[in-house]
């Protein structure tokens, strides 16, 4: 009972605000999974807000971090960042009616089930709620991924790259193999796809490399890693070009980093415009 009374009372509070501001508004609210480092957030999170606010000139633009993790470390930083429950609440009061939430986590895993929770909770204060698909959703969206990476990094045919994702529990981490799989139908049969934290992990990677062989000729002893990461934070740096870049050599691969993440190709910018349009 006293968490209805508290809700009616933030509602209230909410409608009062709304009511001095322009009825009707259309929102959209970015949701990132957030960084504590700053010189990437500028590169991605940064880059896409602004982006998609000049995209989309007549509608308000706002962003949310998803880790609760990431804006309690900021916090201590003096970084303010709202949570998604905070973010629609914050459009609400505006008196925004109609909204879009776009997030740009990669797969419609964990992090996008807690987008839809968080909507859920707030969806009877808006006329209209759309809760956007990730970059990842189908095998369309993988094709597209595939032909984009391949393109971006344009490997050498004698060069083998590993493209390394967080992982996630759950269905959607099958996502990763079917990029796999839709990068070899391309004819990209150099590049490969792992995970840190999921399926197929950096073991399966060491397996592959030394099965990779093709007849005749010496197996390729050049291995690119490409963070498949929308924001290339700790886990590019510590894990990938860390622990991953640190374990190959050992088998005796000169290996490369290219230390970005998806989210600084202007391509990924405007595909999450796109889907957001």
């Amino acid at each position: 009972m006293r968490n209805i009374i508290l809700l009616l009372m933030m509602v209230c509070a909410m409608a009062t605000t709304a009511q001095t501001s322009d009825k009707h508004k259309k929102a959209v609210l970015l949701v990132h999974y957030g960084t504590n480092n700053d010189q990437s957030r500028a590169k991605t999170i940064d880059v896409i807000n602004q982006k998609m606010a000049e995209a989309m000139p007549q509608t308000v633009v706002c962003e949310a971090y998803s880790s609760k993790m990431v804006i309690a470390s900021l916090k201590k930083r003096g970084i303010q960042k709202n949570t998604i429950s905070e973010a629609l609440r914050q459009l609400y009061a505006k008196g925004c009616t109609d909204i879009i939430i776009q997030s740009t986590h990669l797969l419609p895993g964990v992090m996008q089930e807690i987008i839809e929770k968080e909507a859920d909770k707030v969806r009877f204060l808006f006329d209209t709620i759309q809760v956007n698909k990730p970059l990842l959703w189908n095998a369309d969206d993988a094709c597209q991924l595939a032909s984009l990476l391949a393109k971006h990094i344009n490997a050498k045919k004698d060069e083998q790259v590993v493209l390394v994702g967080h992982g996630t529990p759950g269905p959607a981490n099958a996502m990763y193999t079917l990029l796999n799989y839709a990068l070899h139908e391309q004819g990209f049969t150099n590049y490969h796809v792992a995970t840190i934290e999921g399926y197929p992990t950096l073991a399966h990677v060491k397996k592959m490399l030394q099965e990779n062989k093709k007849p005749k000729v010496k197996k390729a002893k050049h291995v690119i890693l490409y963070p498949l990461l929308y924001i290339a934070g700790n886990h590019a740096t510590e894990d990938i070009e860390g622990e991953w870049k640190q374990e190959l050599e050992k088998e005796g691969y000169k290996v490369s980093f290219i230390g970005e993440g998806i989210g600084e190709l202007p391509e990924i910018q405007q595909w999450i415009i796109n889907k957001t349009k």
